[in-house]
């Protein structure tokens, strides 16, 4: 059984069967571990998250540490797997590309684990999810995941481990960009794509075993170029409508050249897949310590040669000013502040320096009031990309819906969390591969 589940004409039948398995069988339509069930006298039974080929995954709480985890449970049918070497190999490879091992027990005469709970989306759903919006993965988080992913594949090699598949299936990647590989998930990610085949061209050709340790090394570099194309253009890199002419592509077609789909993507880092994905294992850099020492190097020259931030506070009160130009320093390496303070002055600096952020006090002084500079900043070509913000003492819904007409994109209230909502706005600015005219509804952020 797949870590999907097998297809059941029926709750625990079979065609022409009318046996149930019971509680703990893999094709019983009842969960391994009733919910509120205590383990070991500490892990309260919470949901069933998944079915694995060795076991069922269930969220649980720790009672005494007062927090979720993972608790994998071994099936009772004969000839199951331990969960022992699983837990192991996650517990081998010190890197957040594994979850953490917590400990292991014995419940009624079943093996569990207990292990961290992890929370995400696939790589592929992560990928997908910017590109409904219309936009690309931004080059910032390409390197930054690629070199994530790179990092896990060398620790686990570290440890004589081999991952297997790398793709948008097999990767989770948590709300912080961390990334999990399916193999070191303990099972709540597959470790296999749907189509359940490696897509090396030598396996595919029959020339080695995807099991073979000898070409593991090999797989693995070919299957993290087929993540950062994934990463990079929003599909893997042979792509056929069936299984037959997506292997056919990997064996016999030339990888896509990133460059040429991608402008804003450093050609080094072009150059590096098209190394990854050679169709002879040879030709491959097997060496992933080698790899990510490459992809770093081509992450902080990136960084070297983005462009600064700018950001512009409008503000007749100078400490108000000096509060704001620490924040944003503080948030961004790349942010720069400069300060005006009436509407006149802030025209000026915007022609002439267009910044990215652009932070309007909606008290400011002047012969023009801050409605009026946001309604003349919001038709200037030079804003054009910029995002302008509205910062104030409070603001009512009838306020926020004149200043969103006035071309305002977010309303921060001036209280504790205006510091932490303006970084979040630079880092945002940061992160966009091509600086557009923010979409979308106006944010108010109060406290």
């Amino acid at each position: 059984m797949s870590w999907r589940g097998k297809e059941r004409t029926g709750p625990g039948t079979s065609p022409g069967k009318s046996f149930q398995a019971p509680a703990g069988f893999r094709d019983s339509p009842q969960p391994a571990l009733p919910v509120g069930e205590v383990i070991g006298s500490t892990y309260q039974v919470r949901r069933e998250l998944v079915r694995t080929e060795t076991g069922a995954i269930h969220e649980a709480w720790d009672m005494l540490l007062e927090r979720s985890l993972a608790l994998k449970v071994a099936w009772r049918d004969p000839g199951t797997q331990p969960l022992l070497p699983e837990a192991r190999r996650c517990a081998s490879v010190p890197d957040d590309g594994a979850v953490a091992i917590y400990g292991l027990g014995n419940h009624k005469g079943v093996e569990y684990v207990i292990g961290e709970l992890i929370e995400g989306v696939t790589l592929g759903r992560h990928i997908q999810a910017y590109y409904q919006a219309g936009t690309p993965v931004p080059l910032a988080e390409v390197l930054e995941l690629v070199v994530s992913l790179g990092r896990a594949i060398a620790s686990a090699h570290r440890t004589r481990l081999a991952v297997g598949e790398v793709s948008g299936e097999t990767v989770l990647v948590t709300p912080l960009r961390r990334t999990v590989l399916g193999r070191l998930s303990l099972g709540q990610v597959p470790s296999i794509g749907a189509a359940d085949v490696c897509w090396a061209p030598e396996v595919i050709t029959g020339q080695v075993s995807p099991s073979d340790p000898a070409a593991a090394a090999a797989i693995d570099a070919y299957g993290l170029g087929c993540a950062i194309v994934e990463l990079a253009t929003g599909r893997p890199p042979f792509h056929g409508d069936t299984v037959k002419a997506t292997l056919f592509g990997h064996v016999h077609h030339r990888p896509p050249a990133l460059n040429e789909t991608r402008a804003d993507l450093p050609v080094e880092l072009g150059d590096l897949v098209a190394e990854l994905l050679a169709k002879a294992p040879a030709a491959r850099p097997t060496q992933m310590e080698g790899v990510v020492d490459q992809l770093v190097a081509i992450t902080e020259r990136a960084a070297a040669t983005r462009r600064i931030i700018r950001v512009l506070v409008v503000d007749d009160d100078s400490e108000r000013v000096r509060e704001l130009w620490s924040v944003v320093r503080r948030g961004h390496a790349r942010a720069t502040v400069d300060a005006a303070r009436d509407g006149n002055d802030a025209a000026n600096r915007v022609r002439r320096d267009r910044p990215d952020v652009i932070v309007i006090d909606t008290a400011i002084g002047g012969t023009m009031n801050a409605l009026e500079l946001c309604m003349l900043l919001s038709n200037l070509e030079e804003t054009r990309g910029s995002t302008i913000v509205a910062v104030g003492d409070r603001f009512s819904e009838s306020d926020a819906a004149v200043l969103a007409q006035a071309g305002v994109h977010h309303v921060l209230m001036r209280d504790g969390r205006v510091g932490a909502a303006l970084i979040e706005l630079v880092r945002r600015a940061a992160l966009m591969a091509r600086f557009q005219k923010p979409q979308g509804r106006i944010t108010q952020v109060s406290g």
